[in-house]
């Protein structure tokens, strides 16, 4: 018995690991547009607006904003 256990543990990590190698990580990315590199400005008024455009797909999704304050955290 305890040696059909090790070759079932055995057998459940070659498969894992088959399946590693077939799914590179970050594959799931390559379908996504390029990140934009964004240059902050100059606030001189210190207001500021967020527009999210999103289609009706989109109805019960979220998302996320990041601020960047004055001192770049």
């Amino acid at each position: 018995m305890r040696k059909f256990g090790s070759l079932a543990v055995g057998m459940v990590l070659f498969i894992a690991l088959i399946l590693m190698a077939s799914f590179p990580a970050g594959a799931a990315n390559d379908s996504l547009p390029p990140r934009p590199t964004l240059t902050p400005t100059p606030d001189v008024e210190n207001r500021a607006a967020i527009r999210l455009l999103a289609g009706v797909q989109y109805e019960n999704a979220w998302a996320v904003v990041e601020w960047q304050g004055g001192d770049g955290a």
